[in-house]
């Protein structure tokens, strides 16, 4: 019954979080501020927080910005707190390709090519499946 109480209350409570954390993000266009913002967001008890360590999420991210791929993939979103920062500084036609298991925080947020943690009216061309 726990977990069905979970998933109920974290799909309403992303209806408030969703918004805050648009709010706040404007102004996030480098992997360093865009990781220190995943590892420290927090809103109504809800976090993006990585599972990884932050040097190693800073410097996956260099790699991207370097590579400048057309295509990533994601296995394991979670929380959505690396997935957030690959938005910051992959290429604006990528498509971001995220894999989780049923039952997360995320589960069924990626709808019609958009992720919630992304303001869909910024026009760019990123798709997420």
């Amino acid at each position: 019954m726990s977990d069905i109480l979970y998933r109920l209350f974290s799909r309403v409570l992303i209806f408030f979080v969703v918004p805050k954390f648009r709010s706040l993000v404007d102004n996030i266009n480098n992997r360093h501020d865009a990781v220190d913002f995943a590892f420290f967001f927090k809103y109504l008890g809800m976090s993006i927080k990585p599972s990884q360590i932050k040097y190693e999420v800073t410097k996956l991210l260099g790699f991207i910005m370097e590579l400048k791929p057309k295509v990533f993939m994601e296995i394991g979103t979670a929380r959505g707190g690396t997935l957030f920062p690959f938005t910051r500084v992959a290429d604006l036609e990528a498509i971001c390709l995220s894999i989780d298991l049923p039952g997360g925080f995320l589960e069924g947020a990626i709808r019609n090519g958009t992720y919630p943690f992304t303001d869909p009216s910024l026009g760019d061309g990123r798709r997420f499946i």
